[in-house]
């Protein structure tokens, strides 16, 4: 059942209002010589379409670029490299068009394959043992006039997730709600900003602090929900209302505050981001991070305290501790 949801203000310039307008983000941190390399030691190359995701068991890095295994796995303590495996193709055993990919607690990967309309079951172990032969299962078959495209994993029956809505052959609607992974129900929040008409972006979800957190890709837009959908607060930046701009490319829901990477240039010709936004947990504007190097993608390990980056330079995997986002003063 879809939640009705209601803006509770506009304009309002009070630090906690729903409607939250910061004009100046200025406060910039340089943590460049604060990284750290990994991801070292078997010579990988990674494309420029990276996507890093902190799981359960492993750090996930899905390589939309790979002419071969378009799945690596790292040892979430010491970040060693663990193996590939998902080659790219048509056959039984191979990806048409990978998603978002996650684990579970038992050491099975969920991996989607938009292209043939199937969420695949990989064991870890046996698939990384064997990359060519293994055959994974068949998990759940997707309706191809709703389906989730991006997804956080909570347990085997809750995900939140971007459901997009096909609307012809070429467009899309996209949606924020809940999947459940074992029998394929989707639920959409109802909240749209009456002031987005091409809603694409990205969003994290923390349990822990009870948020749902929505970042537009195409407007200064950062959007604060409870995990049932209900806004809680619209932040916008000192891009909003600018056309043509590539604002958000990603987000991270932490104890301490909200990360987000942020490009700033031109929707058509931008190649990630280049810098970091944090922002306390009700919205609030701390800093802006500086990395020294254009980002293609991060996520944040909780347990670890580590956030981890892709950048499209020598460096092309780094680790920065989280003291060194929150606790770094300028100067």
């Amino acid at each position: 059942m879809a939640l009705i949801l209601a803006m509770a203000g506009s304009g309002c310039s009070q630090q906690d209002a729903t409607e939250k307008h910061q004009p100046h983000r200025d406060e910039v941190v340089n943590v460049a010589d604060q990284l750290h390399e990994w991801g070292t030691e078997e010579d990988l190359l990674i494309g420029k379409w990276p996507r890093l995701k902190a799981g359960k068991q492993f750090i996930i890095l899905v390589d939309y670029d790979s002419p071969e295994q378009l799945i690596r796995l790292f040892d979430r303590q010491d970040l060693h490299f663990l193996g590939g495996f998902g080659e790219q193709g048509q056959g039984p055993n191979e990806l048409t068009m990978i998603g978002t990919v996650s684990d579970d607690d038992n050491g099975r990967l969920l991996v989607p394959d938009h292209g043939k309309l199937k969420i695949l079951s990989y064991d870890a172990d046996s698939a990384l043992a064997d990359p060519q032969g293994y055959a994974p299962q068949v998990k759940l078959s997707l309706d191809n006039t709703l389906f989730p495209t991006d997804y956080k994993y909570i347990n085997d029956t809750l995900c939140y997730a971007t459901i997009v809505q096909p609307t012809s052959v070429s467009t899309f609607d996209q949606h924020y709600g809940t999947w459940n992974p074992q029998t394929g129900e989707l639920r959409t929040f109802a909240y749209r900003h009456p002031d987005i008409h091409k809603r694409r972006g990205k969003f994290d979800v923390s349990m822990k602090e009870g948020l749902l957190v929505e970042v537009s890709s195409l407007y200064d837009l950062m959007s604060i929900f409870d995990l049932e959908g209900n806004l809680m607060s619209n932040v916008y930046g000192p891009d909003w209302g600018k056309t043509h701009l590539s604002t958000f490319r990603g987000v991270a829901v932490t104890s301490k505050g909200i990360i987000t990477s942020y490009s700033g240039g031109d929707y058509l010709s931008s190649h990630g981001a280049r810098c970091l936004h944090l922002f306390d947990l009700k919205g609030n504007y701390l800093k802006t991070i500086d990395l020294g190097r254009t980002l293609l993608d991060f996520c944040y390990d909780e347990t670890y305290h580590r956030l981890l980056l892709s950048f499209d330079h020598e460096m092309q995997l780094g680790w920065l501790f989280r003291y060194c986002l929150w606790l770094r003063q300028n100067g």
